[in-house]
């Protein structure tokens, strides 16, 4: 069985934080998705994606 669907609110809290900059594993742990969605999010709604500096330097960030 599938995880249910997520509300509107909370695909826009997603969008926010990733576009924020939070890691993706921060994102994914806040919200319970996996660690790909954001990405895919973004994609589908039209909104920039990070570069690869940008990950790393969130990723930097984290730990």
């Amino acid at each position: 069985m599938s995880a249910p669907r997520l509300t509107e609110e909370q695909k826009r809290a997603i969008l926010h934080d990733y576009l924020s900059g939070l890691p993706l594993r921060a994102i994914a742990a806040r919200h319970k998705v996996d660690t790909s969605y954001p990405v895919i999010l973004a994609k589908r709604r039209g909104k920039p994606l990070r570069s690869a500096r940008q990950i790393a330097v969130s990723r930097e960030a984290a730990s």
